[in-house]
């Protein structure tokens, strides 16, 4: 007899597809790394990364994500 299979529960689910999202970009990636050495915020990140604000490829919704 096989073994009964399960499916990820939807919740779990779209969490685990956040997560994809945030890492889906080198960018986000490196902000991930960032952030884990040190609290900053949006300027400093922006400095950092040599990018300009408006072109911070996390909405300020999307920081949540990485919290």
């Amino acid at each position: 007899m096989k073994e009964k299979l399960n499916l990820i529960y939807q919740a779990k689910l779209d969490e685990i597809s956040k997560i994809a999202k945030v890492l889906a970009n080198s960018t986000r990636v490196q902000i991930l790394y960032l952030l884990e050495q040190s609290e900053l915020n949006v300027s400093e990140l922006t400095d950092i990364l040599n990018i300009e604000q408006s072109n911070f490829p996390i909405n300020f919704n999307g920081l949540g994500i990485i919290n």
